[in-house]
């Protein structure tokens, strides 16, 4: 499975993104451009760094949001990882063999901040939410 799979990034859910882009910038980060993901109703950021990891901001388009569950617990709360593979089908047949327990989130649904690339989200039992972006 590791081959199958490369981390990308943390994603941030934030109310606005002015503060986290402020410290994002100190820290010596660079930011892209803010892209509105109408089918997931949230605007998205990606924070470039040549040392750390990167990060992607992002904040509600309209309410309801799919991330406004997670703003009642704050702000500013990293709430899943990202990972890029050419195999989603093999990735999640790996996860199947190796007993690794998931349940899709979200379907896969073309990406504007990964220039239409799609994404799909599973929760992960004893980890979390990931992110799976399809590369080529």
């Amino acid at each position: 499975m590791i081959d199958l799979m490369k981390f990308r990034h943390f994603g941030l859910a934030l109310k606005k993104p002015d503060s986290a882009k402020f410290f994002l910038e100190k820290m010596g980060y660079k930011l892209g451009p803010d892209v509105e993901d109408e089918s997931q109703k949230v605007f998205v950021c990606e924070a470039d760094h040549v040392e750390h990891p990167r990060v992607e901001l992002i904040w509600p388009a309209t309410h309801p949001s799919p991330i406004d569950n997670i703003l009642k617990r704050g702000d500013g709360l990293i709430y899943h990882t990202c990972w890029e593979t050419q195999d989603v089908a093999g990735v999640l047949k790996s996860f199947e063999e190796q007993g690794i327990r998931y349940q899709m989130v979200s379907d896969s649904t073309p990406a504007p901040l990964f220039s239409g690339n799609p994404v799909s989200f599973y929760y992960v039992l004893g980890f979390g939410l990931i992110e799976l972006l399809e590369t080529q």
